[in-house]
């Protein structure tokens, strides 16, 4: 019997664990549990707010575990999966200290890393660039607690081996087979569910399917925090000529606009010049029934509906590629 634990951070990132655990659960000498962990916002100073830990918001088949009601130490599963390890390093966000990265090394065989965010594939020629996005990809604990790491693409293997053997031909070999892609959770849940089993709030069909018809061409809009903190209200102005154009071609095409959910906090913060008009857009679009409107945490049911992906060059974008249909970023006139 091999125990296997999956540590979701939230029921919003569950779908990058989903299809290890259907693995995990398809065999049947495998004692699978599924727990969800306390997250908060850190500063600082190291002081923790806004705490958040919920057992709700799962898929109805996935049984879930209160954390007081399974002792890590005392199971000690063979494999945990995580999707946080960055401890103390991200001044921002942390999980609880239970479960960080050196507590759950104690606890298991096998520490397992998925992280949840996927991100642009990167250039290797541009070095100043990587050496300033370092920390997205390598903190400390990864060199010293976690055993495997699964990551998006070949491009991310290439880039997390340039980060943890920094040239050792030793470190490279090692990392080489602790580091894989092909089983990436985020892209293998795009090839689990079509059109017609991924999930959808009610109110989408009515645009995606108008008739007995059925399917009508969908695009997915894809806004990103970075290019709307970069280019502000060019990205503004282009959205807004982009809804009214669509707005006598509704016939010919739906439109799904997916903001990603981190945009409004992202600009309260960093550019509180564009509230007013971030919101005047999005006020726009639903008074003017341009189209759906993506507010589900994760990208998935988007991408797979989709046909056509047009927006920025980002995660979702990289997410969209994988499934071979045709991509197109959008031009902001810079």
């Amino acid at each position: 019997m091999k125990k296997i634990v999956f540590l979701s951070i939230s029921p919003k990132t569950w779908d990058g664990l989903e299809t290890l655990w259907d693995k995990a659960t398809a065999d049947s000498e495998n004692e699978v549990t599924v727990i969800p962990i306390p997250t908060y916002k850190r500063d600082s100073n190291n002081n923790l707010s806004d705490a958040q830990y919920t057992l709700l918001g799962y898929p109805d088949n996935v049984p879930i575990t209160d954390i007081n009601a399974y002792s890590l130490k005392a199971n000690h599963p063979d494999i945990i999966y995580t999707q946080n390890i960055q401890d103390t390093s991200n001044f921002g966000f942390c999980v609880h200290p239970a479960f960080h990265t050196n507590t759950l090394k104690a606890c298991t065989d096998q520490l397992v890393y998925v992280p949840y965010m996927c991100t642009e594939e990167i250039s290797f020629d541009n070095k100043p660039y990587l050496e300033s996005i370092k920390m997205l990809f390598i903190c400390p604990a990864i060199k010293k607690n976690v055993d495997r790491i699964i990551v998006q693409s070949k491009n991310q293997k290439e880039l997390y081996l340039r980060y943890l053997a920094e040239g050792n031909p030793k470190l490279i070999e090692l990392w080489s087979s602790r580091i894989s892609y092909n089983n990436y959770p985020r892209n293998e849940i795009l090839k689990k569910y079509d059109r017609q089993t991924v999930y959808r709030p009610d109110e989408w069909n009515a645009l995606l399917c108008p008739d007995s018809n059925g399917h009508k061409k969908t695009v997915l809009l894809c806004t990103s925090v970075i290019e709307i903190l970069t280019n502000e209200h060019r990205v503004i102005n282009k959205l807004i000529e982009l809804f009214e154009d669509h707005l006598n071609k509704s016939d010919d095409y739906v439109l799904i606009w997916h903001p990603y959910p981190a945009i409004m906090e992202a600009i309260k913060m960093l550019r509180p010049g564009l509230v007013g008009d971030y919101d005047n857009l999005v006020s726009f679009y639903r008074q003017k029934h341009i189209g759906i409107l993506d507010e589900l945490p994760s990208p998935t049911s988007a991408i797979i509906i989709g046909d056509e992906y047009l927006g920025d060059a980002c995660g979702v974008m990289e997410l969209f590629k994988t499934t071979g249909k045709p991509v197109t970023l959008l031009d902001y006139g810079i």
